[in-house]
């Protein structure tokens, strides 16, 4: 029985020590601390008070506090925030591997663009601990015989990347993409910019479905009606010379659409509390018509 109970042990440590060294077994994560917005009292101290309380806005109109959010509230709230710095939507990590600057396999879209051409549309992650300055994505497209096709790269609009952030980015090539029979994705991230700053507050506003003959009971006067949207952003505290909008839509955690635009020309974004809109964000083609129901990353860079 001893015999018996001492081969088992050791099986089990063998076991384990199989497990350990394999594919099954789960790369040890780092939490990693987000980026996180001010309270909003600080945010917006003309409405808050230091207490998180509502001021009054009519003479002899008391505060209002509302009642705590309650227990199930608490445990429905995602552990990661969707508003942070520079940043609003989902995908942002808490924890990371260690593995450095990564492909996001299930994000990516791949397909032609109209002419036959191979394209790509996808988001890499900073899956290490220190934040990382612009990421470039390279592709290279081979044939069925092995043959290089083509070699892409390009890089994600974003100027800091932070732990556990992901990033999106676009490639395109003449190449047919019948034609390609393998990708070969690599990743590099170039260290930080001096100036590089995500110190913002994403401001994403109204949005008009692609087709919507009009806008809040007025006819508009873009035919044929393309999805837009209307997004801002408030710098807090941190100037820069300049200042870029970056923003995906996801169906299922694959991107389908990535649209950048520049801060307009006559925002002085070297103000620290720089505000300002974008110019309104505009998609038109089949893509555009789902717009509107999917889920979507804003991503606020400066430098």
């Amino acid at each position: 029985m001893m015999l018996e109970r001492t081969w088992v042990r050791l099986l089990a440590a063998a076991a384990c020590f199989v497990f350990a060294g394999s594919a099954w077994a789960q790369a040890a994560r780092t939490p990693v601390p987000l980026p996180e917005l001010p309270s909003r009292e600080a945010l917006h101290p003309e409405v808050y008070d230091a207490d998180g309380c509502l001021k009054a806005v009519r003479p002899g109109e008391g505060r209002k506090c509302g009642a705590p959010p309650s227990r199930a509230a608490r445990a429905a709230a995602p552990r990661v925030p969707t508003a942070l710095r520079g940043y609003e939507g989902p995908g942002y990590a808490a924890e990371v591997s260690g593995a450095g600057v990564v492909l996001v396999p299930d994000s990516l879209t791949v397909r032609d663009f109209g002419t036959g051409g191979w394209s790509a549309l996808g988001l890499v992650r900073n899956d290490t601990a220190a934040a990382v300055g612009v990421a470039t994505v390279q592709a290279e497209l081979v044939g069925a015989d092995g043959a290089v096709l083509d070699t892409l790269s390009a890089q994600a609009p974003v100027s800091l990347l932070r732990p556990g952030e992901p990033a999106p980015f676009s490639l395109e090539s003449g190449v047919p993409a019948t034609s390609v029979a393998q990708v070969r994705w690599s990743v590099r991230a170039e260290a930080p910019l001096p100036g590089a700053t995500r110190d913002y507050l994403v401001q994403a506003g109204w949005e008009l479905p692609q087709g919507a003959p009009s806008f809040r009971g007025e006819p508009r006067q873009d035919a044929p009606y393309p999805y837009v949207q209307s997004v801002g952003f408030r710098a807090l505290g941190t100037p820069a010379s300049s200042v870029t909008l970056a923003v995906a839509w996801l169906d299922k955690g694959r991107v389908v659409a990535l649209v950048t635009e520049p801060a307009p020309e006559d925002v002085d974004t070297t103000y620290e509390e720089a505000s300002a809109q974008f110019a309104p964000v505009t998609v038109s083609g089949p893509d555009a018509a789902s717009l509107h129901t999917l889920s979507r990353i804003y991503w606020v860079s400066g430098k």
